[in-house]
């Protein structure tokens, strides 16, 4: 699926960049407003390689956005040696806790937006990097699979009303070897990138295979992945405002259309109730004049001749 990322594109000009972000953050501010009022929820995630920029794109988009109804969420790093030391990793635990209880916590209320810095997919991804990588590729039919928790946790975002939004910021590996260095090097940004993160990029090979096999396994109808280019920073920031309106957009015409529908059946319901009343009316007056005994003869009176 990766593959499909195009680094061979010439790089936006920036009067062109300019013209259409500024056009799409005015629509994207205005769809965040009538989100928040209408209660439609947006889970935004970014995934992808370290020094790819992900924080960057988040940033970009959090300066314009309303901060009242915006949150964002960064993943931590596994720590490999407490992995290993905890006791039921060889039956397939990952911790005391499930996987996905930290992005439950961090999600925000139905009318607001939520970023995920790296979310669900990179905390998958390292414990199987530190467990067992073959389990993505051939997972036994018998196990519950990492893949089963990040299916149902997202669709039960979509299924609870949110709309799911997944980006996957790629890269080559001399684009992150490269990128990696120059934060590195530059005081300003040295503590962005630690010296195990400079070091990444050794495991480039394994970590391409299992998000290659990840991203095909999880590219759900109702959450589909995004790929960015990681490489041109103005492209990708067009094609992430551009999907978020679509999404916005998309979901609150969904929601008007709900709303009709629910309108509709409970005029359609009154009418009805309005119609058994009066027939139930006209019914108890012709049996106003029948004695009705007790027991058995007054349950068949008046309730049932209402039914």
């Amino acid at each position: 699926m990766l593959e499909k990322v195009d680094f061979s594109q010439k790089k936006m000009k920036k009067a062109a960049y300019k013209e259409r972000w500024d056009a799409l953050l005015a629509k994207l501010v205005v769809l965040q407003q009538r989100a928040h009022n209408e209660g439609v929820g947006l889970v935004v995630l970014f995934e992808g390689w370290n020094g790819a920029g992900k924080g960057s794109r988040i940033s970009d988009l959090m300066y314009n956005l309303d901060a009242r109804s915006t949150g964002v969420y960064v993943g931590l790093d596994l720590d490999p040696e407490s992995e290993r030391e905890f006791a039921g990793r060889e039956m397939g635990v990952t911790g005391y806790y499930p996987i996905m209880q930290d992005f439950w916590k961090a999600l925000g209320e139905r009318n607001s937006i939520t970023f995920y810095d790296r979310g669900w997919y990179s905390a998958v991804t390292q414990h199987m990097l530190h467990n067992a990588p073959a389990k993505l590729l051939l997972p036994k039919d018998e196990e519950r699979h990492y893949l089963d928790s990040v299916h149902d946790f997202e669709r039960q975002l979509v299924a609870d009303g949110y709309i799911v939004v997944k980006f996957f910021v790629h890269m080559t590996k001399e684009a992150q070897i490269d990128r990696l260095r120059r934060l590195h090097d530059d005081p300003v940004t040295r503590w962005r990138v630690t010296d195990k993160k400079l070091h990444s990029h050794h495991g480039y090979e394994a970590a391409y295979e299992l998000y290659d096999r990840l991203l095909e396994r999880s590219d759900y109808p109702f959450a589909p992945w995004v790929l960015l280019n990681g490489e041109d920073r103005r492209r990708s920031n067009i094609t992430i405002a551009e999907t978020l309106v679509e999404a916005l957009e998309r979901g609150l015409s969904q929601k008007e259309a709900n709303d009709a529908l629910r309108s509709a059946f409970s005029a359609r319901q009154a009418e009805f109730e309005a119609s058994v009343d009066a027939a139930a009316s006209t019914m108890m007056g012709d049996a106003a004049a029948v004695e009705v005994r007790p027991g058995r003869g007054m349950l068949a009176g008046a309730a049932l001749a209402r039914a």
